[in-house]
């Protein structure tokens, strides 16, 4: 008869595991990100294989060899177990003000899959061979402290990557170009919040052009008081308008975005910018924005994902205020002239 699986949460066993496995979780995230200690801020980074999968895996080990202490657990503990630790561990990193809500959202799918195959190699140790499990957790505990140096040495690869929105504006092609290369600033009313905004990426709020022309310089302003400095670099109007992208560094301050996540940082960087408006027809035209980004990770696919997400968000909610501007004026436009 095989024993009896115990998966109470108040049990003393899961209580002891979920705050074991907590302390240890600031621990390795202390550690890892930790820019005060200089053999810290050399040999550990918490953007790396190391800490986004080896921890999560040794956390999911450690609440399952530790819960299981007071009996056999099932197999959707193994799963699902270590989830309630990695949730209190990134809340307790915000709260601490360690990461911000943009960081935790990116990193929360691999915690929790990893920590849950953490949990699943604990559990499939079996509880008739408790020193050999006891063993592997602890091996799998240090192994992220003994891989992160190794990880530190290598180059982290660098991915340019290409972000392409468009839509259609009923309106002709010059009335979206006026509204293209200067951009008043976009009221509330104009663009609503989603998810990307609720977590921390900032909105647009304008874009102002000094000069008309191929050397005109171009400033787009971001909520938190991010500033772009955009140089023309293509001058077609009606047709296209591109520019070199360059953050302000000193309008991004760590309350708007942190050093994972910041753009013109070590990681992510938005390097250029491309309106082009297609005609459809007599009063009808098809705007497109272009962005190109550098992403420098060793998890750039993943990373990627996210980035990618993100700018074809923005992008569109600036398209889509820009097609709302331009039926607007071309509503007013006498008819011979539309």
């Amino acid at each position: 008869m095989s024993a009896r699986r115990v998966d109470h949460p108040l049990q003393p066993a899961w209580v002891l595991a979920v705050l074991v496995g907590l302390v240890y979780g600031l621990a390795a995230r202390f550690v890892f990100d930790n820019q005060r200690l200089e053999w810290a801020k050399t040999a550990f980074a918490a953007m790396s294989v190391a800490f986004l999968f080896l921890v999560p895996l040794a956390l999911g080990a450690l609440v399952v060899t530790l819960a299981s202490a007071s009996g056999p657990r099932s197999i959707a503990f193994w799963i699902f177990g270590p989830w309630l630790t990695c949730l209190l561990l990134m809340l307790a990193a915000l709260a601490l003000a360690w990461e911000g809500w943009i960081c935790l959202v990116m990193a929360a799918p691999i915690f929790l899959v990893i920590s849950s195959l953490g949990g699943v190699l604990a559990g499939l140790i079996g509880d008739a061979r408790r020193r050999a499990r006891a063993r592997a957790t602890a091996a799998l505990a240090v192994l992220p402290f003994l891989v992160a140096p190794l990880e530190s040495s290598l180059l982290r690869p660098e991915a340019r990557r290409e972000v392409t929105t468009g839509l259609e504006i009923a309106a002709p092609p010059e009335v979206v170009w006026a509204q293209v290369v200067r951009v008043p600033e976009i009221g509330r009313d104009e663009r609503a919040d989603g998810f990307y905004q609720r977590i921390g990426i900032p909105r647009p709020l304008e874009a102002t052009l000094d000069r008309d022309g191929p050397d005109g310089v171009r400033e787009a302003r971001f909520v938190g008081g991010i500033r772009f400095v955009e140089r023309i670099d293509e001058w077609r109007p009606p047709r296209a308008l591109g520019f070199s992208v360059a953050v302000d560094p000193a309008s991004v301050s760590p309350d708007t975005l942190d050093r994972h996540v910041r753009v013109g940082g070590e990681y992510f960087d938005v390097d250029h910018g491309r309106f082009t408006i297609e005609p459809l027809g007599p009063a009808r035209v098809r705007l497109v924005l272009t962005s190109e980004h550098r992403l420098t990770t060793r998890l750039n696919a993943y990373a990627g994902l996210w980035t990618d997400a993100v700018m074809r968000d923005l992008q569109l909610g600036i398209c889509r205020v820009i097609r709302a501007r331009s039926e607007a004026r071309a509503g007013t436009l006498p008819s011979r002239v539309r």
